[in-house]
């Protein structure tokens, strides 16, 4: 009953000066590395063994041509990277399938180096950059000589301010790349869990919060011995999917507020996440 009530606030009254963060770690580097590519260089490609991001795990087959020339490859769990076009470096084969020294034909290699351009959903600070190795057989296919591997500086997000009632704005944001506040998002995004679109294009997607009472001395209206005062939560949430702003995923959100007796939400603390 408590956690509906409080929803039930957070949809239908004013909010403000409630404080949000969305962080990684200061400084640290994101990884996202796939470790093997299957396919051929004149169809399509799959890029697997992905850990780090949100990619699912694996790409859906894209066009040979996107890593050649730069384009858009797409993850099995929705999410997107775009590079652009790469720079290619001739490298030794030895370590290539099908290698045999002297022989008439034999594979090649290629380094590559290229920008991450555009991401949706992996928690890139753009641009990033990403690099590899392959393997090109004398019939086309191409296979992974190193991994590919894309990495970034991870960032944090904190906003000082929500203005709104059913529908709010997410303002004063500082790090990642938010472009400083929220396009209009409905209450029920921070309520419930939702995606909060950023004014710069990126995005960021929380999971539905757990909420604990905690105590509200400290909140504004608070009269000891009152007949009414206000209350106060403290919650929890993760961050599920982030574009754009270098957030650690998943990551983990906490913080406090208070509700008072008309309904009037306003930050008992900072929310923080890591």
């Amino acid at each position: 009953m408590r956690k509906i009530l409080v929803t039930l606030a957070v949809l239908t009254v004013p909010i403000s000066a409630l404080t949000l963060g969305f962080a990684g770690t200061a400084g640290a580097a994101g990884k996202l590395s796939c470790t093997t590519i299957t396919g051929n260089a004149s169809s399509t490609l799959v890029v697997s063994g992905c850990t780090g991001g949100n990619t699912g795990g694996s790409s859906e087959p894209v066009n040979a041509t996107a890593l050649a020339t730069g384009g858009t490859v797409d993850w099995v769990s929705g999410s997107s990277t775009t590079i652009a076009a790469p720079v290619l470096t001739s490298i030794s084969a030895k370590k290539c399938p099908g290698y045999v020294k002297d022989a008439a034909t034999e594979p090649s290699a290629e380094s590559f180096t290229a920008s991450v351009t555009t991401d949706s959903g992996d928690g890139m600070l753009l641009p990033a950059n990403a690099i590899g190795e392959v393997c090109i057989s004398t019939s086309g296919a191409i296979t992974a000589l190193k991994a590919f591997t894309t990495t970034w500086s991870t960032s944090s997000v904190v906003c000082t301010t929500i203005t709104g009632s059913s529908t709010i704005t997410v303002s004063g944001c500082t790090g990642g790349n938010t472009g400083g506040s929220s396009e209009p998002l409905s209450a029920a995004t921070l309520a419930t869990g939702g995606t909060i679109d950023w004014v710069s294009g990126g995005s960021t997607t929380v999971a539905a919060p757990t909420l604990s009472s905690t105590s509200a001395t400290k909140c504004p209206g608070y009269v000891k011995g009152a007949a009414t005062n206000p209350t106060a939560e403290s919650f929890t949430t993760t961050v599920t999917a982030d574009s754009g702003d270098g957030l650690k995923l998943p990551g983990s959100a906490k913080g406090a507020v208070c509700i008072s007796a008309s309904g009037s939400i306003t930050a008992l603390k900072p929310l923080s996440a890591k």
